[in-house]
């Protein structure tokens, strides 16, 4: 809205009043008293000045015509907008402005001849499988900014990739980042790393020796040259409120950047060192107003707790990141008007993102606050980065009663979401065959909603009678995986899957090793086998050498013919150790014949691999003085 021009209060001595007749139109003197005073006309006050108003011209605007094409963001803080598109300059490079800009309104609010520029570049190669190589991307923001080809490049694949995997809820990050890389080089050079990473692992995500990695060209060495610099930056930095925010953002692509390389733990230390930020920003937040916050910074900050909440499931999974104490709720699990947030939880859901959203907060908060558990360890975790958390112990009989008296509690918190989301669930299943991209998306929901569901009422599968009840819901999992993995596109130039989703790939593992029906465990264990994919940490290859011994374990001790309670008394003993290699260990109970009695054995799963050496290893715990200069294997 535009201020207008402000009106004098008063006249000057010379003004001259006019004629209280409006039919005058002319300015009329004063009548002269006897002794030469003026006399007042009726009504008229000292120092007033009337005018014919029928004749009188409408004021005009000191400024130009009133602009209607602004972006967002100045339409917001009421200022002109000098309409650079894709993004307005006075937002992203004044000293004063937010720093982003939110771009502008879609082509049906804007007049004809004003054509729209998206802030987020479009493909131009068809939809599906897509190579490097063919990749077109029109200008864009950051094409201004970056002087070197070799970098822009690297910036443009980037840009296509996180559309792509599934790392960001809305195109709200991806349309602000390239930004936010103007100012913080920080994040620029981590969305380098993660692009030149991605590309180093064309044509499969198979793990690889570093000697490997380099050969496939100097994808593998630009990405560890840029990784470091991120992180010296985000040490070197002063501390503020804004520079943590940026620091978040950074770890979300460093997250990804461990993902894609494989190393399970540095990926994880990455996540626990961002929830004590996070901890951190929420706090200073809400003690100091900041004026400058736009709804675009409200974003990055709500889609980095969102993306942070989602990893939970796959800290989770490896039995890391669980509240040490249920009294303190933190940044995480906190509500604006209620002391949890899954408390907020509305009775019905808009669409299929509000069901995501509100998704991930009861996932974190279940798997965050309720005493469950998986068989699957993250060894060799520092304990400087677990402070204030703690890794789970093997299973104790006191947690299965831990569980049982707080059960009903979570249970109903999943009751409450799944009835909000039944209807959207079947709304997207009925109209698939217009929209199937939201039924395929509605299918993943209801996978991830089994999963945590059946964890929570079968004890964390102690009890077999519970598990065996199940075995609908583990072939339904199945059957809804099957859709969702056939349906997902490729990733980059790879020919495999890679997406920072809670995909299908620890839903089928828990249906491998936990399902009582033998078919349906065989068909999980085939869709990992068929299908190489990597969601996050959680690798297809390495999940099918699981299942596939699993099914081995599975046999041994059916041929003892015990009853089914000491038989799963065995195999709920059975655990999976990763080392900081990413190497794969197994602990199970194995019959010795020599003794005539079953003992717990430690097996290696996977070949031993030399991909990390211990320098390069040691990088998360030592980042204050980073220098990369990685040597071949």
């Amino acid at each position: 809205m535009s201020m207008m021009e402000p009106q004098s209060s008063g006249s000057s001595s010379k003004s001259k009043s006019s004629s209280p007749d409006p039919s005058a139109g002319v300015m009329a003197p004063l009548t002269t008293g006897s002794r030469g005073k003026k006399n007042r006309l009726p009504g008229m006050s000292p120092q007033m000045v009337t005018f014919s108003l029928h004749q009188r011209s409408q004021t005009k605007r000191a400024s130009s015509k009133k602009v209607r094409t602004g972006c967002i963001t100045c339409k917001r803080r009421h200022i002109k907008c000098d309409e650079t598109r894709p993004f307005c300059l006075k937002c992203t490079k004044s000293p004063r402005g937010p720093g982003v800009c939110e771009g502008y309104p879609s082509d049906r609010n804007t007049k004809a001849g004003h054509r729209q520029i998206q802030a987020a570049p479009r493909r131009i190669v068809a939809k599906g499988t897509w190579r490097i190589q063919n990749i077109l991307v029109e200008p864009g923001y950051d094409s201004v900014f970056f002087t070197d080809p070799e970098e822009r490049g690297y910036f443009d694949f980037w840009r296509i990739l996180v559309g792509n995997i599934y790392l960001f809820p809305n195109d709200v990050m991806s349309r602000i980042l390239p930004q936010l890389a103007r100012h913080e080089p920080a994040i620029k050079h981590a969305a380098l790393a993660m692009a030149a990473m991605a590309r180093a692992l064309v044509p499969n995500l198979k793990r690889r020796t570093r000697r490997e990695l380099h050969s496939n060209g100097p994808h593998y060495e630009f990405a560890l040259k840029h990784y470091g610099r991120a992180i010296k930056l985000v040490r070197t930095s002063a501390p503020s409120t804004d520079n943590m925010l940026w620091a978040i953002v950074c770890c979300v692509l460093f997250v990804t950047f461990e993902c894609l390389h494989g190393d399970r733990n540095a990926a994880l230390q990455h996540v626990m060192h961002a929830y004590k930020m996070m901890e951190h920003y929420f706090i200073q937040r809400s003690m100091v107003e900041d004026a400058r916050e736009t709804d675009s910074i409200r974003s990055v900050c709500d889609d980095a707790a969102w993306i942070f909440q989602g990893m939970t499931m796959q800290s989770w999974s490896h039995n890391v990141l669980h509240s040490k104490n249920s009294s303190d709720i933190s940044w995480c699990c906190r509500g604006s008007t209620r002391p949890f947030a899954v408390e907020e939880m509305p009775s019905t859901f808009a669409d299929l993102h509000i069901a995501r959203r509100w998704w991930r907060v009861v996932q974190h908060y279940i798997c965050h606050r309720c005493p469950i558990y998986t068989d699957m360890y993250a060894d060799d975790m520092p304990q400087e980065v677990i402070a204030g958390g703690y890794i789970r112990n093997t299973y104790e009989l006191k947690d299965a009663e831990d569980l049982r008296r707080v059960l009903p509690q979570f249970l109903a918190h999943l009751q409450r979401w799944h009835d909000s989301f039944q209807g959207i669930y079947d709304h997207a299943r009925i109209g698939q065959d217009r929209d199937f991209s939201s039924y395929v998306d509605a299918c993943n929901l209801r996978v991830q909603y089994l999963l945590l569901w059946s964890d929570v009422v079968s004890i964390s599968y102690r009890d077999v009678k519970t598990v065996k009840s199940l075995t609908p819901a583990f072939r339904e999992i199945v059957d809804l995986s099957r859709i969702v993995i056939q349906t997902q596109s490729n990733c980059g130039g790879c020919s495999e899957v890679f997406s920072m989703d809670n995909g299908p790939t620890m839903p089928l593992l828990v249906v491998a090793c936990r399902c009582r029906d033998a078919e349906v465990r065989e068909e999980a264990t085939e869709l990992l086998g068929k299908h190489p994919r990597r969601d996050g940490l959680w690798d297809s290859r390495t999940f099918h050498t699981i299942a596939m011994r699993n099914k081995a374990i599975e046999s041994d001790n059916i041929a003892f013919e015990d009853d089914e309670f000491e038989e799963w008394s065995r195999l709920s003993r059975r655990e999976v150790h990763f080392d900081a290699n990413g190497d794969v260990q197994a602990k199970i109970v194995k019959w010795h014949p020599e003794v005539g009695e079953w003992r717990v054995v430690e097996e290696q799963l996977s070949e031993p691999s030399h991909r990390v050496p211990p320098d390069y290893r040691e990088l998360p715990r030592r980042q204050q003085s980073i220098k990369i200069a990685p040597r071949l294997c």
